[in-house]
């Protein structure tokens, strides 16, 4: 009995050696920022290797059982997703009177700082006149048109204007001054154009409009091989009248 004591006396001895420095101090454990280990289930206690400072750019991994590992040193990589371009544009439609009206509309408009203007017809009052259009039109928009050979400043450098016809464009034959004074893709009666993610499909729903604007028209066809074809993810339609209008029109 005295000699099993004697043992576990020596044994302890050692244990308390062990953990100490040569100084007499007790060991301190690595710094948490070099070397962590975790324990999430209950297992049998076993002997661990004194910890130790990893000086090495190597990520270091310490495991106290098979069930857990956790990894230190590992750079975090956060993934930021392309985002989408930001498409600007202004849709004006029965503007084109002049006047201080118009006027206000247009500092409002550009105050937006749109990357274009579309409009939805009768740019022109009161009947689509050469006399009137640059008035009525380039006096406060002539900044987005191209080429621009009016009265009212300089033009843009490329077009960011894309009229549709209304019906009192319509009101001088055959709407030439529109044609005269806008340089358009297509025919400029019904046309369409890309601008980022977006395709624009502009029509001419005046009766007037020479392809027709019924469900089985030239243009009708125009627009739904457009349509189908089209790779943007989004489409946009504009014209002068509206599908459905609780309007006096109806």
């Amino acid at each position: 009995m005295q000699t099993a004591v004697r043992l576990f006396s020596i044994w302890l001895s050692f244990l308390l050696l062990v953990g100490c420095n040569a100084t007499g101090e007790r060991a301190k454990p690595a710094s948490s920022s070099t070397l962590f280990q975790t324990s999430t289930s209950t297992v049998s206690p076993s002997i661990t290797p004194a910890p130790f400072t990893s000086t090495s750019t190597e990520p270091v991994v310490e495991a106290t059982n098979t069930s857990t590992l956790i990894a230190t040193n590992i750079p975090t990589l956060t993934l930021t997703p392309t985002p989408e371009p930001v498409v600007r544009f202004a849709v004006i439609g029965d503007f084109g009177s002049g006047g201080r009206p118009e006027s206000d509309v247009s500092d409002l408009v550009k105050s937006w700082d749109p990357d274009f203007i579309i409009t939805t017809g009768d740019n022109n009052y009161p009947d689509g006149s050469h006399e009137t259009i640059d008035a009525n039109i380039g006096q406060f928009y002539h900044e987005f048109i191209y080429p621009y050979t009016g009265d009212y400043g300089d033009g843009a450098d490329n077009n960011r204007f894309y009229p549709t016809l209304g019906n009192h464009d319509w009101n001088t034959l055959n709407a030439q001054p529109h044609f005269d004074y806008f340089t358009l893709p297509g025919n400029e009666r019904y046309y369409d154009f890309t601008w980022g993610p977006l395709h624009f499909f502009a029509l001419d729903s005046d009766s007037r409009e020479p392809d027709g604007v019924g469900s089985s028209s030239i243009q009708a066809d125009w627009l739904k091989e457009g349509l189908a074809s089209s790779k943007a993810n989004w489409k946009v339609v504009y014209m002068h009248h509206p599908p459905y209008s609780s309007g006096r029109h109806g």
